[in-house]
């Protein structure tokens, strides 16, 4: 097991937990990743596969959260 492991884990399960705490939250896995919706729409998708990373739809700060170098648009045009 990676040494970095058990830290990503306890972030995942942190970040999941929150979402999930949400009014009328569910959890799915259309693609094998988690995926938080509230009323049937996705608000943020989760993975911790070899990193942790997340997935969301940012209308009105997209601009401002690429300014940092872990941030990136998401390949399959979600933006």
């Amino acid at each position: 097991m990676d040494a970095g492991q058990p830290v990503i884990d306890g972030w995942y399960e942190a970040l999941r937990g929150y979402a999930l705490s949400l009014p009328e939250a569910v959890e799915e896995f259309p693609w094998g990743h988690a995926a938080i919706k509230v009323r049937g729409k996705t608000f943020v998708f989760l993975s911790q596969e070899d990193s942790l990373s997340l997935s969301m739809k940012l209308p009105v700060s997209r601009d401002f959260a690429l300014i940092f170098d872990w941030a990136e648009p998401t390949g399959y045009g979600l933006g």
